[in-house]
């Protein structure tokens, strides 16, 4: 799909979902570009500029990428990183769900319940020396004392 057909789709759709911003010429009044140029950007006849991109971004209090994501959704617009945290009261429903699906599978097949729990639990390291890591780079270096040594 044509950039400029997922950026029609997604204006007409964030038009659709805000009264107050429901038409070309309501966001002209505003300030937002001119009444054309919105047109022709809701149809996607025509490609339009960044700046025309970036202004209806504006309007709807989004980034200018996010209107060139297909499908977006006006009341949980893409967000980067693609994974929202998880809250810590989330790791235990985590973990009994990983484990009841390694429990799911049959007894016959042993030998991938413990290459499954293998990957996992490898992945779980991996991921902890990476905040391992990323946790002492941020802390501050300790300073040598500056006591003098007792000499022997």
């Amino acid at each position: 799909m044509e950039a400029r057909t997922v950026l029609a789709e997604n204006f007409r759709r964030l038009m659709k979902s805000d009264a107050a911003l429901g038409s070309t010429k309501k966001l002209a009044t505003k300030g937002y570009s001119t009444n054309g140029t919105l047109g022709r950007a809701s149809k996607g006849d025509t490609s339009v500029g960044i700046d025309v991109v970036e202004q209806i971004a504006a309007a709807f209090k989004l980034q200018p990428w996010q209107l060139l994501v297909p499908d977006l959704d006006p009341k949980n617009p893409p967000a980067l990183g693609g994974v929202q945290p998880v809250k810590e009261a989330s790791y235990g429903h985590i973990a009994r769900s990983i484990a009841a699906l390694v429990e799911g599978i049959p007894q016959a097949e042993e030998e991938i319940k413990l290459k499954m729990l293998v990957a996992v639990s490898q992945i779980a390291r991996e991921y902890a020396t990476q905040l391992e890591s990323k946790n002492s780079a941020a802390a501050p270096k300790k300073r040598p004392s500056a006591q003098p040594q007792a000499k022997p």
